[in-house]
């Protein structure tokens, strides 16, 4: 006898009654059975269809779509953090004054919606979208970048490289005592002379 985890209809395990199944009839080989069967094929049993989880649908993962849909809540999430950029505590301060911003974000949100849970076939995620629960889980873990944007908030920012002249930046280190940075004023001044000239 040849053990099956899951079910099958091949013709290749014994049936309840001990016999030889028939391979292709649409019923598990090891339901199968004979003996008081009124069906029309003498064989009576438990059809393949009614196992939902051997016919999954054609369509992506669920999982593949969670992650698409947390990897752009990350950056709606980001673009209320990357506001402040002075190391400020309320990044919510002033938000009411930019339309133009509140209108685009609230726009990408919504798309995103809309992308995960209907445009599944040209977006190539999952034909039913997420659920709830699904959105709540990636809700939570895109919230976190803002402790993480916090956080970092504490991180002076002479310990991170200069990427430019920041005059905010050098205005914090002279009022507390410190030397500004220098290493920019060089091309500033480059500049400025080039700006001269022409």
């Amino acid at each position: 006898m040849y053990a099956k985890v899951l079910p099958d209809d091949q013709g290749i395990v014994l049936n309840k009654e001990g016999n030889a199944s028939i391979a292709g009839n649409g019923i598990n080989d090891w339901d199968e059975y004979t003996e008081g069967c009124t069906a029309e094929g003498g064989v009576c049993g438990k059809a393949m269809n009614d196992y939902e989880y051997l016919y999954y649908p054609e369509t992506d993962s669920r999982q593949f779509t969670f992650f698409f849909a947390l990897f752009v809540l990350f950056q709606i999430t980001n673009m209320l953090a990357s506001r402040k950029i002075h190391d400020e505590f309320n990044i919510f301060a002033g938000i009411c004054d930019n339309f133009v911003f509140i209108f685009v974000w609230l726009f990408i949100v919504v798309l995103q919606v809309v992308l995960t849970q209907f445009a599944g076939t040209i977006f190539e995620v999952h034909q039913g979208g997420l659920v709830w629960q699904q959105w709540i889980q990636a809700l939570i873990i895109a919230l976190t970048q803002f402790i993480c944007d916090f956080i970092v908030k504490f991180i002076p920012d002479r310990a991170t490289p200069a990427m430019g002249a920041d005059s905010v930046f050098n205005v914090r280190e002279e009022a507390a005592g410190r030397p500004r940075c220098t290493k920019f004023d060089e091309d500033d001044e480059k500049k400025g002379a080039d700006d001269e000239e022409k």
